[in-house]
């Protein structure tokens, strides 16, 4: 719980708490976005199908042992 100090100085981090959720986006410049490496379709891959996107992205490594298993934490 904060407190008000004599000179209006707010201790804790309630006085904050209202800058820490970001709601706003913001559009990358045209010629940013035609240039991109990651597209939307992407982003759709993935959201479709989460580990088939990942072992579609490992494929595209060179690797001395390729991975057995996709996402092993």
């Amino acid at each position: 719980m904060s407190a008000v100090r004599e000179s209006g100085a707010v201790d804790g981090c309630a006085a904050f708490a209202g800058l820490l959720q970001e709601e706003r986006r913001f559009a990358p410049p045209a010629d940013l976005a035609a240039n991109a490496n990651v597209t939307a379709e992407a982003y759709e891959q993935a959201t479709a199908d989460r580990l088939g996107f990942w072992s579609e992205q490992a494929r595209r490594l060179t690797w001395a042992t390729e991975p057995a298993e996709t996402l092993d934490w």
